[in-house]
């Protein structure tokens, strides 16, 4: 998990088997040598799965009878990484502190009716895409109003890498790729 100093914002990442058991464990920054509590987050709920191939609703135009864009093709090899653990942890926003684990290689995010519910006014309903394929992570944008950013950038679609941050609204996200800590070690 990531977890940032309080005091200058300083990121870490932390083994969630440090907490042997207990809800909350305190560290020291490095940095600033402030003491802070970092609790255990709870764990979320199993994201729904979607279809194989996801109907996003077009950009608005005039024409009624467009039809939805695919975000990508049948067959397409979306699977998450073997041994590895996908995450998306709110590090700006009204959710900040929040870690969700992806369960599925495709997941969409936005403000009502998605895999992953961001509650910022500013993220539309349906607002971006990651899809998973093993190693590898595209971040697509659905055609939002303001946007998915990366890298100070507006975007349309974007390879993530681990540590990669991406903002939509006014939510930042930190994605990861990490390592599954197995029970028997």
């Amino acid at each position: 998990m990531i977890v940032q100093c309080p005091h200058c914002l300083t990121k870490y990442s932390l083994d969630e088997s440090r907490f042997s058991g207990s809800a909350s464990i305190r560290g020291r920054c490095k940095n600033c040598q402030s003491l802070f509590t970092v609790d255990l987050p709870a764990k979320p709920q199993p994201a729904p799965s979607i279809p194989a191939v996801a109907e996003v609703p077009p950009p608005p135009s005039s024409s009624s009878n467009m039809e939805g864009t695919r975000v990508s093709t049948v067959g397409a090899s979306l699977r998450l990484p073997y041994g590895k653990v996908v995450s998306l942890s709110i590090t700006e926003g009204p959710l900040k502190g929040q870690i969700f684990r992806l369960n599925s290689a495709r997941v969409v995010l936005g403000r009502s009716g998605t895999d992953i519910v961001i509650a910022d006014p500013e993220v539309s309903r349906r607002h971006c895409i990651i899809e998973v394929r093993g190693p590898q992570a595209t971040l697509v944008d659905l055609g939002t109003t303001n946007g998915t950013v990366v890298e100070g950038k507006q975007i349309a679609r974007h390879e993530l890498e681990h540590l990669t941050e991406f903002r939509i609204g006014t939510t930042t996200i930190l994605f990861t790729i990490t390592d599954q800590v197995s029970a028997h070690a």
